[in-house]
């Protein structure tokens, strides 16, 4: 946790708490203590510790009146990097829900595939996943949480992700062209990924992308994990951003 993360107007924090038990085993801080801190999709700043004991943590949030100057980076400028997902295992979208957040995917939108087990999307890990994706920005130091999408369909999803000025690319293993050579060529605007579930896409799904403005790349030859995938596609992009 490199940014305690605090919901608006939220002061007391149960001691059961995994920000509580990072304050006094890995901080190591008591009453007055000062940590890095910030409101979920808001501004950042510092808690002060107020007080502290077997059963509750009291905090005070200072704003860092610095971040609302104009020209300054905020929770409101994400890169523009969107991921549209064939849903995986639910233990392995509950990383990647994690991962992704942490290097900075501005939008998940999550779809069932032809050869993905559709009853993944009433998984009971869909119940609560705001936990998943603030510790995910808790890990990245950041306030902005990942927007999530779920949809009951890849069309769905393909509509759901639909922006101006976007680059479209679905990766698949047998794409004889390299997905940073897309990023060289194509990258100006707004980035949408495809990244197929475990057992990829079908034909016919590559060819419902491919009609939608997917170009087709891949990431070297070999097959890769889904969150494997992912994760990596999604921090070239957001680097290709950076230079």
């Amino acid at each position: 946790m490199n940014i305690l993360l605090l919901e608006p107007n939220e002061v007391d924090l149960a001691a059961s708490d995994v920000r509580v038990g990072h304050v006094r085993k890995v901080l190591k801080l008591g009453v007055g203590g000062r940590l890095r801190a910030g409101i979920v999709n808001g501004v950042p700043g510092t808690a002060v510790i107020e007080s502290l004991d077997e059963r509750h943590m009291r905090v005070r949030f200072e704003p860092d009146e610095r971040s609302a100057l104009p020209g300054r980076p905020d929770a409101a400028s994400p890169v523009p990097v969107d991921l549209l997902l064939g849903h995986p295992r639910p233990i392995v979208l509950r990383r990647l829900l994690r991962d992704l957040s942490t290097i900075g995917i501005r939008r998940l939108i999550v779809t069932p595939t032809e050869l993905g087990e559709r009853s993944y999307l009433g998984a009971t890990m869909w119940r609560d996943i705001r936990p998943l994706l603030i510790e995910g920005a808790a890990q990245a130091g950041v306030t902005r949480l990942m927007e999530v999408a779920r949809c009951d369909s890849l069309a769905g999803g393909i509509r759901s992700a639909a922006g101006a000025d976007q680059l479209r690319v679905v990766l698949h293993p047998t794409a004889e062209r390299n997905l940073g050579a897309a990023l060289d060529d194509g990258l100006a605007g707004n980035l949408l990924l495809a990244v197929g579930s475990e057992r990829g896409w079908t034909g016919k799904e590559l060819e419902m992308l491919t009609e939608a403005g997917f170009e087709v790349a891949g990431m070297g030859g070999r097959t890769l994990r889904t969150e494997t995938a992912a994760v990596v596609a999604g921090w070239m992009a957001i680097t290709a951003f950076a230079t």
